[in-house]
């Protein structure tokens, strides 16, 4: 083994997530020639999730205003929705529920071309992902 990438969601804490990896790959006792590359997602200082990114790479879309009123009526209706970061977790949700096929999940919505990769918000993942 020549390298080892290791990505984390920061959740609501990027600082400790960073300290989580760094802690882990220490513990891990690598011998001294793997090149160790570490991504805390959505950009290694903020608050969030791989989801957070995919909610931003979207949030332009039409179908996006769609998600949005829905949460617009949910909340309305009293529904009690999550705060902070995990919101983009339920927001992702009912964006994918937009698409024709059923049941879709973010990584197999990623391999049918649901997720913009080209766009700038995935420079960050996608230069990890090089240096690998």
């Amino acid at each position: 083994m020549t390298s080892l990438g290791i990505a984390r969601d920061a959740e609501d804490d990027p600082v400790a997530a960073r300290q989580s990896m760094e802690a882990a790959i220490k513990s891990a006792a690598l011998p001294g020639k793997v090149a160790v590359q570490v991504a805390v997602i959505p950009d290694g200082s903020r608050p969030g999730m791989i989801e957070t990114l995919l909610v931003q790479s979207v949030s332009g879309s039409e179908e996006f205003r769609c998600v949005e009123r829905f949460f617009e009526c949910a909340t309305a209706a009293g529904v009690l929705l999550p705060e902070g970061p995990i919101i983009a977790k339920h927001q992702v949700q009912v964006f994918l529920a937009t698409r024709r096929k059923a049941q879709m999940m973010p990584g197999i919505a990623a391999y049918d071309g649901v997720w913009p990769f080209d766009d700038p918000l995935f420079d960050a993942v996608s230069d990890f992902l090089k240096k690998l």
